[in-house]
């Protein structure tokens, strides 16, 4: 449960701290208002490795499952648990643990998230398996796994989630699955390093996520990396290329500098020039001048 929610929290920290990434992924989803968005993609996140409660799991290491009350023996299945995850959410025996997921009258919502299920659940390269599956599961392993998912509900979602409706309800959640899913294995893989240190200590879940996972992911996020950085504040040809010192601007330079943006939406730039007239100069000082008004953000070779 401790990485679940270091895992929803650092897909937390890098939304709060890239607003461009966060304006293209409610630009995915129109239909559902942005906070209601980011709160539903929080809670699957933090639903990832429901799978792992599964005892085929928990018996991968026979002292662990001891400890945690799970009966003796050696469970076989082969499934992933991406696949025990996914069929765990859509057990029977877990709905009232479930969000009040509101779309119409008697609404069962298996028609809409499926996509952003399977960005979760298949948070190791592929949608998991699909068809029914029925997991065996003791009697403990299953009051586990519904006050996690109370729990869970009871964090993320508290009042519940008006879903889209109407005929392009089915399709709401398709593009924005995608960046969903890139987005959480990065931060699966995140949560998964030395920023998170195992904690034996037993917390109440919100605790742990307000006073533990939050700090150690914004603090992991910062470091890691990942995100874009600022464009350099300095102005001027030299001040941008030091190495150019004493030196003139070619007119291709000079041109590129100044290519300021107008606000029109994406352009496309191609420099021309002789050989070694300084065309990769031209195109960074282009790129720096397009990030400083804030058109773009970084820069890809």
């Amino acid at each position: 449960p401790y990485h679940c929610l270091d895992v929803a929290a650092t897909l937390r920290a890098l939304l709060a701290a890239d607003a461009r990434l966060r304006a293209r992924l409610h630009a995915l989803a129109p239909d559902l208002p942005p906070q209601a968005l980011e709160a539903l993609l929080l809670y699957l996140a933090a639903l990832h490795d429901l799978g792992k409660f599964a005892p085929v799991f928990q018996s991968k290491q026979p002292e662990v499952a001891r400890r945690l009350g799970a009966p003796a023996g050696v469970f076989h299945d082969p499934g992933h648990h991406s696949q025990h995850g996914r069929a765990l959410f859509g057990d029977k025996r877990f709905k009232n643990a479930l969000p009040g997921f509101i779309c119409r009258e008697d609404y069962v919502p298996s028609d809409i998230l499926p996509p952003l299920l399977d960005a979760s659940f298949g948070h190791h390269g592929k949608p998991p398996a699909s068809g029914p599956k029925i997991l065996d599961l003791p009697e403990a392993t299953i009051q586990a796994i519904h006050a996690f998912l109370r729990e869970m509900a009871a964090l993320f979602l508290p009042e519940g989630l008006a879903l889209p409706h109407g005929p392009r309800a089915a399709l709401a959640f398709g593009p924005v699955s995608w960046l969903f899913a890139g987005l959480l294995v990065l931060a699966d893989w995140i949560a998964s390093g030395e920023g998170f240190p195992y904690v034996a200590e037993e917390l109440a879940l919100p605790r742990y996520y307000a006073e533990r996972a939050l700090p150690q992911a914004r603090a992991a996020v910062a470091g890691c990396g990942v995100l874009p950085p600022p464009p350099s504040p300095a102005r001027g040809f030299h001040a941008l290329l030091p190495h150019l010192y004493g030196r003139e601007p070619t007119p291709l330079q000079r041109y590129a500098q100044n290519a300021v943006g107008d606000g029109s939406g994406p352009r496309l730039f191609l420099f021309e020039d002789a050989t070694g007239a300084g065309k990769t100069e031209a195109a960074l000082l282009a790129a720096h001048a397009l990030m400083v008004t804030d058109e773009a953000q970084g820069l890809y070779i």
